[in-house]
């Protein structure tokens, strides 16, 4: 399992629904329902695939757009990541972590209809479009929407590893352990902190530094991760000289955190197509026997939140 499933399995195991970062209620929110209603029209009984399912957010639009129309389906979710076991509500709903949409362990024929939304385009796409033909039924269709590199989506993504790549070279955190290490140091020893020379300039460069990253945040449009980085940094003094094992954890956290993170960005930015790869993308499909009925940008309330792709066989 590489680094970055291993982030995503991670995320998760955290019980999130979504990626969307700082817009994460039009995950959950009326407007991505409309849209895939929109997308999708009449839904067919039948048994459906979302590729790359995280916790399951669109097969739960997908069983409520059925349920508006009466149309009885099943979900089956799959994602290459590891999935925790969550109460979805209804049996109607089935996640399969560790499964790869390249390898599926589906009979021929099996969907009338196979979705994802910001999944697809992770995968081995020759091999991915060969295993959803082959499981798709003759009269089934696809509809996939995945990351563009101009969407908000991804430039706020771009913008937050800016962020985080300011921080790292920051050494705040290490600054932090230091100062922490030498005023438990002080504290066992009896003596003040104020007389000690290397608790002051420990202290000076953790102020300088964070008055450094106060002012490069207000240079990004969305200081959102700047701001809690420097919250959660400085959650250790306001806490008071509390245990240094008890703070290191904090900070060995705060970096494990920051890891994962910048795995899951990084590896949307790896995927992430402009126009010339979307429509390399639409050019595989047809390699692969679909035709292509739907290829466009999506806007959701003036945004453009990816591009989309429906095909039939």
């Amino acid at each position: 399992m590489s680094r970055a499933t291993d982030a995503w399995s991670n995320y998760w195991a955290s019980g999130k629904t979504s990626t969307f970062g700082g817009l994460d209620d039009l995950a959950s929110g009326q407007s991505l329902v409309e849209l895939w209603g929109s997308y999708l029209g009449p839904i067919s009984p039948g048994h459906v695939l979302d590729v790359g399912c995280g916790n399951g957010s669109l097969g739960q639009i997908i069983l409520q757009l059925a349920q508006q129309q009466i149309s009885p389906i099943k979900v089956t979710g799959i994602d290459s990541a590891i999935l925790p076991q969550l109460d979805h509500g209804t049996a109607d709903l089935t996640l399969m972590g560790g499964t790869a949409v390249e390898t599926l362990p589906f009979e021929a024929e099996t969907f009338e209809l196979i979705v994802s939304q910001f999944g697809f385009e992770y995968a081995a796409i020759d091999e991915a479009l060969g295993e959803i033909y082959r499981t798709l039924k003759p009269s089934g269709k696809v509809l996939v929407i995945g990351h563009h590199r101009s969407s908000w989506v991804c430039r706020d993504s771009f913008d937050v590893i800016r962020q985080m790549k300011e921080a790292e070279d920051s050494a705040l955190l290490i600054s932090v352990e230091r100062l922490l290490t030498r005023l438990n140091e002080l504290k066992i020893a009896g003596q003040s902190p104020a007389q000690d020379e290397t608790a002051e300039k420990l202290r000076a460069l953790v102020n300088g530094t964070v008055k450094e990253l106060e002012d490069s945040a207000k240079k990004h449009s969305n200081p959102g991760f700047t701001i809690q980085f420097l919250n959660s940094v400085m959650t250790l003094f306001k806490q008071g000289k509390g245990d240094l094992e008890a703070h290191r954890d904090h900070l060995k956290e705060m970096s494990r955190s920051l890891f994962e993170y910048r795995e899951r960005l990084d590896s949307q930015k790896n995927v992430a197509r402009d126009d010339e790869g979307w429509a390399a993308i639409r050019a595989s499909f047809a390699g692969s026997g679909f035709r292509v009925t739907r290829y466009e940008p999506v806007v959701i309330n003036g945004y453009h939140f990816g591009h989309v792709i429906e095909a039939s066989k």
